[in-house]
């Protein structure tokens, strides 16, 4: 295994991140997981234009342009092993300011690359099609537009939701709005109509290429408030990200999503997509 540290190619066992790193001290960073199929990089300018307006949003002075980040992942792709699904890990923290705690200089310090690449374990067929149940919960992900790398609530969440018998977590606020799930965006279908939530939310990348698919497909897509009970008693529910595609969601907290199978509408999506992209 190859990485790629600030514009430099290293061996995995090679290299070395200062203790001090207010990644590693603050969860001060931020990160994109991009898809990979054999020799292809899977909407990469997308990934790193959203990696770009997160970092403009936290203040990092990034010394690379968008061309160039494009390339050092080009480059670590090429160096590294092609697996049928893998995944491009980029991370960049706020780096080292004296002493790691300091916020004196904290605008002035250079930031620190990661670029990593590892197999993406997609969810097998019978998974994918078992469905995930999700246990819901109101301690939110801060800052939930952008992709840092504290995702504390999403970690803790899912450990939660496993001890009770869940597959992971959905975010929903005390008045009842349905955000996201713990790593990825939620959608239900009513109707033939697909919605999503709008606000307080990843603008995903994977969310934004099934709505141009299902709108290319004759189905109406809405970006809009969702709530619980409008999702509980939903058609169909699935959830879409990086290393889930398209899965739907059967069970949330005690209550069956229909008749707690894929749904019609799920399935042509979770197959155009696999056609489509990966």
């Amino acid at each position: 295994m190859i990485i790629c540290i600030n514009g430099k190619f290293h061996k995995k066992d090679k290299f070395e991140i200062s203790v001090f790193d207010r990644g590693l001290n603050y969860g001060d960073g931020i990160f994109e997981t991009i898809p990979t199929f054999k020799e292809k990089i899977i909407f990469l300018k997308e990934h790193i234009n959203r990696l770009f307006e997160g970092c403009n949003k936290l203040y990092f002075k990034l010394p690379w342009d968008k061309k160039a980040m494009l390339n050092l992942v080009n480059l670590t792709f090429e160096k590294n092993v092609k697996f049928e699904y893998g995944r491009i890990r980029i991370i960049v923290t706020r780096g080292t300011n004296k002493d790691g705690a300091s916020t004196e200089d904290v605008l002035q310090s250079p930031p620190e690359l990661i670029i990593v690449i590892t197999e993406n374990k997609l969810p097998s067929r019978v998974v994918a099609e078992k469905g995930l149940k999700l246990m819901t919960t109101k301690e939110l992900r801060p800052y939930p537009e952008i992709k840092t790398i504290n995702f504390i609530p999403s970690v803790l969440g899912q450990i939660l939701a496993k001890k009770k018998g869940y597959d992971d977590v959905l975010f929903v606020k005390e008045n009842g709005d349905v955000l996201e799930g713990g790593r990825f965006n939620v959608f239900i279908v009513k109707n033939n109509i697909l919605k999503t939530a709008s606000h307080d939310v990843l603008n995903g990348v994977t969310a934004a290429k099934t709505i141009k698919m299902a709108q290319k497909m004759g189905f109406i897509t809405k970006k809009q408030k969702v709530q619980l009970d409008e999702l509980i008693s939903a058609d169909e529910v699935f959830a879409t990200g990086t290393t889930k595609r398209i899965i739907p969601i059967i069970k949330v907290d005690n209550n069956t999503i229909a008749n707690g199978k894929v749904g019609p509408i799920t399935k042509q999506l979770m197959i155009k997509f696999s056609q489509l992209f990966y």
